[in-house]
This record gives C-alpha cells, structure tokens and sequence, in this order.
C-alpha cells in the first residue's frame, strides 16, 4: 500500500510541474514541464516536430535573407517587365550565388525561380534568362531549358555564333 502512495504523490508532483501546450508545428495539444516551456524547449510535441518545425523556419528565413539581396522595381510588387538585380555580390562571370547553408550554394535567379513557382528545377536543367542579364533575379525572366536550347536561344538572339556553340567537355558542335 505504501508504494501505492508513493507513485500517487510523484504523479500528482509532475502534474504540477506540467503545464498544457500546443505544438508549433503540427497543433496537437500536449504537455512540457515548465523548465523545458521556460528554455523554449517544450514548443514541440515529439522530436520528428522539432525537426520539421525548425526546418520549416530556417526555411522562411532563407526565403527572407534572399529577397532581401533582390533589389525589385518600385512600381509593381512583381513586375514581370523590370530587371530585378541582385544586391549581394556577384561571381566573376557576373551570376550571383546565394549561400543557403555553410556548404549548400545556389544559383540565385535559379533559386529565385523555385521560390516563386513553388517546384524545384531538376538538376539536368539549367536555369536561362530570357533576359540575357547573369545577375537579373526576376522569376518572370527565367526558364528552365537543357544546355541544348539555351544555346540554340543564344544563336537565334545573335548573341553567339555557330563556333562558340563548341561543347569543350566532349568537343560535340551544338547546331
């Protein structure tokens, strides 16, 4: 009986340290101890939330770092006319480069593509600019289109000729 006892007094020692929350990330209703809600520790309700719901703020802080280096037209929020240049600094062959984490690096009018259509370009794509500006990160000025067509798009806006279509990793001409 005594035992009894014991394990009544310790759950109702816990239920007063416990306190009622909802997880950030998917809304379940749970329950922390109050030093774990106090340390923000206890906002989620199971590790794999945690996880997600981080994921899912680092996320939208990228997404906000990286518009905030797009230098947009004033006249029109998403002005499909303007070229919108990046702000940050721009790699020797004037594309710009955005750092999504210490080792992960990205294309910026590539990533400025993804962000807005919501899909992500896949890797055997390139993203081209009808634009023909390295640095312009408008989404309305970029598609994605294989190294072929990127190169006939080229030729027919007389910005390459037929000699410079020469492919070096494989010396195929590209006509």
């Amino acid at each position: 009986m005594p035992r009894i006892r014991i394990r009544n007094a310790h759950l109702e020692y816990l239920q007063s340290k416990t306190i009622p929350c909802l997880c950030q990330y998917c809304g379940v209703s749970f329950c922390t101890n109050r030093t774990r809600f106090k340390h923000n520790v206890g906002t989620y309700c199971s590790r794999a939330c945690g996880f997600a719901g981080r994921k899912a703020q680092s996320r939208q802080r990228n997404r906000q770092r990286f518009w905030d280096k797009v230098q947009r037209c004033t006249h029109e929020p998403w002005c499909p006319y303007c070229c919108w240049p990046w702000a940050g600094v721009l790699e020797k062959n004037g594309y710009a480069r955005f750092h999504l984490t210490k080792k992960e690096r990205r294309g910026a009018h590539r990533l400025a593509w993804e962000l807005f259509n919501g899909r992500i370009i896949p890797d055997y794509l390139h993203a081209c600019h009808w634009c023909h500006t390295p640095a312009c990160c408008n989404p309305f000025h970029v598609y994605p289109a294989t190294q072929a067509e990127n190169l006939a798009h080229s030729r027919r806006d007389g910005r390459m000729t037929q000699w410079d279509a020469i492919v070096p990793c494989d010396g195929r001409l590209l006509v």
